[in-house]
């Protein structure tokens, strides 16, 4: 395990996590969403820059003050969605992912979140697996928000295929995240 510090994204970071974001999407070249290894596809520089000053995103750096990880939330109503989670390639299965949820986890409890919510592939063996494996749950079409279903919605009307891209939720208190899986 590497030793890492977690602290609040800022816009001066969003350059950095462009980078990260990147390398991190290269793992998908082996996957059945290879077009999401392409550098177009990472998030814009201003909507990172509009989680980094809304505090609601967090970044992961190594002992050498290195960005190599980040994750983005977005608040909808009493509950978070997990917008992003990205570890950059030299440095994915270290637990850094794992770090970045935990934190985000702990967050949501300080601050009496009751569930966060995501949307991933069940295809992908480092996306809907992974969270389940985690804790996280899939969510039945009746148990889905206005607002997750929305997000899911636009995610397929935008090229994610709707046979494998699913929504989970956590309850923030209902976690495998801190019982020995780093």
């Amino acid at each position: 395990m590497t030793d890492i510090t977690i602290r609040p994204m800022t816009v001066g970071d969003v350059g950095r996590i462009v980078d990260v974001e990147k390398s991190a999407a290269l793992l998908f070249v082996k996957s059945p969403y290879p077009e999401l290894a392409n550098p177009g596809m990472v998030t814009q520089h201003r909507y990172l820059s509009l989680f980094a000053s809304g505090g609601f995103g967090w970044v992961a750096l190594v002992s050498n003050g290195t960005i190599v990880g980040f994750t983005m939330a977005a608040q909808l109503g009493k509950a978070w969605h997990l917008h992003e989670i990205s570890v950059e390639a030299d440095f994915q299965g270290m637990g850094i992912g794992r770090n970045l949820l935990n934190y985000l986890i702990a967050e949501s409890i300080r601050i009496k979140i009751q569930e966060i919510s995501l949307t991933t592939y069940r295809d992908v063996s480092w996306n809907a697996p992974l969270y389940e494996s985690l804790g996280f749950e899939e969510l039945m079409q009746e148990d889905i928000s206005n607002d997750l279903s929305s997000i899911l919605a636009n995610e397929i009307k935008n090229g994610a295929n709707p046979q494998t891209r699913i929504a989970m939720r956590i309850l923030p208190g209902n976690n495998k995240i801190r019982s020995g899986c780093d």
